[in-house]
């Protein structure tokens, strides 16, 4: 069964033709990243804890570290606002999402996955954006990002949770990144530099196109999106009215709540 998220659509926004000019959101982008904590890492650290002795690459090694790296992200992926899991029967392809909340990226809801290749973790990962994203580092046709640019300096001790991901979220928050024009998108970089009212207008659309591209998807995806459904709004009153009445007996609480739910329910079909 896939793993369902329901997203809340109060929670999002897309550009309008209210927006800021992009010189203003730059402005505003900067004061945000200032309060916002720093995660990126220099492309030579590594996270602490991680023994930095050559690692065999045997197929039980592998499994062990992608193991750990399954539960580090219980730990760091919503502090980066990263959401991954392993892709049905395909545990080397991890289908993930970032949402990002500052910058000049803000309210996207970027889908992407992972390829862990055979000789991971000493082999650097391959990262591909489900959707369409303008900027200087990311191929806009394939979706691919340039992770010999991100990361020259992977190491086998080099983590997916606390490593790439911080990478991957810098690469928005970082200005120094919008300005490359040497990567798999130089048009990208020259329109920041050289045409920034352009850059913005795209990314705009990259925010918009997120918004729609979020709830689609293959069958094979490890997650799956579905749009807001009233109906949790019900569940939630109903078990918070259920939870605060002090009348009703512990061991009676769950019947109250289903009895009430039905009801309700019942009531509105």
């Amino acid at each position: 069964m896939n793993n369902e998220i329901t997203k809340d659509p109060s929670n999002s926004s897309s550009p309008n033709q209210n927006e800021p000019s992009a010189t203003q959101v730059i402005k505003n982008s900067n004061s945000e990243n200032e309060s916002t904590p720093q995660t990126t890492l220099k492309n030579n650290e590594a996270v602490s804890g991680f023994s930095t002795s050559p690692i065999s690459q045997s197929s039980s090694v592998r499994d062990k570290f992608i193991s750990l790296e399954l539960n580090n992200l219980k730990s760091y992926g919503y502090y980066y606002g990263i959401y991954c899991v392993p892709r049905h029967f395909k545990p080397f392809i991890w289908d993930g999402v970032i949402i990002i909340r500052a910058g000049l990226y803000k309210n996207a809801k970027l889908k992407f996955y992972l390829e862990l290749p055979r000789g991971f973790p000493k082999s650097k990962p391959e990262l591909y954006f489900v959707s369409k994203v303008y900027h200087p580092l990311v191929n806009y046709e394939t979706g691919h990002l340039d992770m010999k640019l991100l990361s020259p300096d992977w190491k086998g001790n080099s983590t997916i949770s606390y490593n790439l991901f911080a990478w991957l979220k810098s690469i928005f928050l970082d200005h120094n990144y919008l300005q490359i024009t040497d990567s798999f998108n130089p048009k990208a970089g020259s329109d920041f530099l050289e045409n920034v009212e352009a850059f913005y207008e795209k990314v705009c659309e990259t925010i918009e196109k997120s918004e729609k591209e979020l709830f689609e998807g293959e069958p094979t995806d490890g997650l799956k999106f579905n749009p807001y459904n009233t109906i949790h709004e019900v569940i939630q009153k109903k078990l918070g009215d259920v939870v605060s009445n002090k009348e009703i007996p512990d061991s009676l609480r769950v019947n109250h709540f289903i009895d009430s739910l039905l009801k309700s329910t019942k009531s509105s079909s």
